[in-house]
């Protein structure tokens, strides 16, 4: 019902709208920076009109503005409903942190803070002699790994930052690993993923990055 009530919302040519379920994304594209911002802000308008007409209302606190460019310059403040919608250097949005050079940094420093605290929770059960190594094992696969690869969900997005990004993710797993074993200093990460055997993040990137690349080129629609 949700779908068939907003079906009718006003679209322009120049501009592109993502939806998910009630949660909204509208995109310009263009080399200059405040052309973009212009042709979001004639689509808001429309928007504007379109709620007034069916006595919709929105919260405009929950908007963010957020121009993506290497460039230092950003574009003039967007409106809607008279009301200057917050602009921001990155955000959060179906569970990814976007920021605005699409560098994933701020993502992945996020998901390394996260790791850490629950690593701390569970380091008992990591290190204990009474649990088993298979075990341990899958108390990382379990608790630990689903948060950076939570059904690899976006990875094929964040896959791509600097190797630098990827490397705080894998140096977790690889300090993890090594507590799960107790493995001395002068075993290597390479020996560990190997022997347990478990991907390491650059791995299961590439593995997932083709499996999607794969699925869209077969995709009926094109």
């Amino acid at each position: 019902l949700f779908n068939l009530f907003t079906s009718d919302q006003p679209t322009t040519a120049h501009t592109t709208t993502g939806d998910f379920a009630d949660d909204k994304a509208f995109l310009a594209l263009h080399s200059n920076p405040e052309t973009a911002t212009n042709l979001i802000q004639n689509h808001l308008n429309l928007l504007s009109i379109w709620y007034k007409e069916w006595g919709i209302k929105v919260n405009e606190n929950k908007f963010i503005h957020c121009t993506f460019t290497l460039r230092q310059a950003v574009g003039s403040p967007v409106y809607l409903n008279y009301f200057h919608l917050p602009s921001a250097q990155n955000f959060h949005y179906l569970g990814l942190q976007l920021d605005c050079q699409l560098t994933w940094a701020t993502h992945i420093h996020t998901k390394r803070i996260v790791l850490n605290n629950r690593s701390h929770q569970l380091r008992f059960l990591l290190t204990t002699k009474h649990i088993n190594l298979k075990n341990k094992l899958f108390l990382y696969k379990l608790l630990l790994k689903p948060i950076w690869d939570f059904g690899n969900y976006g990875i094929q997005l964040w896959g791509a930052a600097k190797p630098f990004n990827i490397t705080m993710i894998q140096s977790f797993q690889s300090k993890c690993l090594q507590q799960i074993t107790k493995a001395p200093y002068y075993v290597s990460n390479d020996t560990l993923h190997k022997y347990l055997p478990i991907q390491t993040v650059k791995n299961v990137v590439k593995t997932f990055y083709k499996h999607i690349h794969s699925n869209l080129y077969k995709h009926h629609n094109p």
